[in-house]
């Protein structure tokens, strides 16, 4: 279920990378006496559940950031960077550089509508309204591709056009 998409596929081998230091430390540790750290079957009881509950905890941060488009994820990532210093997709990796967003998305990443992203990628000279239809410029085709369904068309945008 986590390996459907690229998130999840560096995310799995985040903790498979993650559960191997984990054997490494307690193989050294079981050497260095590491089970007499503990006072009592209470004590090491103890320090196994935090492992097991931040694990537990991070599973279901994996699972969150799976079941949400590029745009959600830059939203719950830059509330989690805010408030906690924590960045989910920092921790695991993840770029959205090469990801592509329609104006609705963009607008909810910089707050803004998407009539308004739209207006600002024209004032930029990336699109222009062509009977009725955004169309993609030369300038805008480092940016953005262009999608089609029929006689629908569609531009999505790489998140850099924010910055162009």
């Amino acid at each position: 279920m986590v390996e459907n998409n690229e998130i999840g596929q560096k995310v799995r081998r985040y903790f498979i990378q993650v559960e191997k230091e984990f054997m490494q430390l307690v193989s050294n540790k079981k050497e260095e006496n590491f089970f007499h750290k503990f006072d009592n079957f209470e004590e090491l009881s103890k320090e196994l559940e935090t492992y097991y509950s931040l694990l537990n905890e991070t599973i279901k941060i994996v699972e969150l950031l799976n079941s949400r488009n590029g745009a959600e994820l830059l939203q719950v990532d830059g509330f989690m960077k805010n408030s906690t210093g924590f960045s989910p997709l920092q921790t695991f990796g993840v770029n959205l550089k090469n990801h592509y967003f329609i104006p609705t998305e963009l607008g909810k990443i910089v707050g803004k509508s998407p009539h308004e992203i739209n207006l600002i990628l024209e004032k930029n000279g990336l699109q222009e309204k062509v009977n009725g239809n955004w169309k993609q410029t030369e300038k805008g085709k480092p940016f953005g591709i262009v999608l089609k369904s029929g006689s629908f068309e569609q531009i999505k945008w790489r998140l850099e056009v924010l910055e162009a």
